[in-house]
């Protein structure tokens, strides 16, 4: 999508969120400390979402900038705007929200992924006594990528990670379907040999415990909210013992939803009871449904670029074209 999005002349900078394999640098902690790793949700929105907006800014000399958000970034996109609102308007402004697989509370999720929910209370129970704050999937991206150099050259397992997508993500219609593919269009496994490796070791990142405790504490509580910390804590960070709602409803950027019923990771259900009810009033623009894809499809599909980055394209253009003759 970056590729994409440059070609067609935009500049294009990637946000590596805290703890990911390509950003685990801090000016005074190691990774091996526990405070490094005292992160959610509430702390990638609050300092470095903003923290990026500003030195695009800065390197880029403009006014402002769009975002585009996939899954936990979309979510990162709306809680930033909540909790800075600086950043709606004129000078520090974000001129759009492209919200690809809009995320909201995760409570409307459907496939194995449901267990983290109903067992929410001994998930938390675990994370607190047993493992406590500390880094999550750590150097899985590594060691899985070596194990499917060698594995991912047998056809059955390319039907096998297909499968494995579908379980979990949603069914899809896409080329990243190498079942179809195999199957239907007798096209060659070659390029799955080499790209399924690549995507894989990518998407599979290192992130805290805390931040997917939040995630699986709104999922059970279905609403998004600020992380729950010990009511002690809470009171101190939030001036009462349970953890606040998110705000959406200051957000005043214009605001595109790209979604899918097929996605089985954030659900239509999801986004019309967690996230529209708390947004202002025609904030979202334009709500754009790609009936095929399922949750990675809006990054990885061999069509996104017509399906999702060119009718992004088209809008940045007229929008631009809009705020030029003003």
């Amino acid at each position: 999508p970056a590729f994409i999005l440059a070609d067609a002349g935009f500049d294009v900078f990637l946000l590596n969120h805290r703890g990911s394999r390509f950003s685990k640098r801090h000016a005074t902690l190691s990774t091996s400390y526990k405070t490094f790793w005292q992160f959610s949700l509430d702390e990638l929105a609050k300092y470095d979402a903003p923290a990026v907006i500003d030195k695009v800014l800065q390197l880029s000399g403009q006014h402002g900038t769009y975002w585009i958000g996939h899954s936990q970034g979309t979510s990162v996109g709306y809680m930033m705007l909540a909790e800075n609102p600086e950043y709606n308007k004129c000078i520090l402004q974000v001129k759009g929200l492209f919200q690809l697989a809009p995320a909201g509370s995760s409570g409307y999720l459907k496939g194995p992924l449901t267990l983290l929910q109903w067992y929410y209370a001994a998930f938390k129970e675990i994370l607190d006594v047993s493992v406590g704050h500390s880094e999550c999937m750590t150097n899985f991206a590594f060691s899985l990528s070596a194990s499917l150099r060698a594995l991912v050259k047998l056809n059955i397992y390319c039907q096998l990670c297909a499968v494995a997508v579908q379980i979990l993500a949603g069914p899809s219609a896409q080329p990243l379907n190498v079942v179809s593919f195999l199957i239907y269009e007798g096209i060659s496994t070659s390029y799955f040999q080499t790209r399924l490796p690549v995507y894989l070791a990518q998407a599979i990142f290192a992130t805290s415990t805390w931040n997917v405790a939040q995630w699986a504490q709104m999922g059970f509580h279905r609403r998004i909210e600020h992380m729950d910390h010990t009511p002690v804590e809470n009171m101190r960070r939030y001036g009462q013992i349970t953890p606040p709602p998110y705000n959406y409803s200051g957000i005043t950027v214009p605001i595109y939803h790209f979604w899918s019923r097929n996605d089985l990771l954030t659900t239509p259900e999801d986004t019309e009871r967690t996230i529209l009810p708390i947004l202002r009033k025609g904030a979202v623009k334009g709500s754009i449904e790609v009936p095929e894809y399922n949750h990675i499809d809006f990054a990885l599909a061999t069509d996104c670029a017509e399906k999702v980055f060119r009718p992004i394209e088209k809008i940045v253009r007229k929008q631009e074209t809009q705020m030029c003759l003003r």
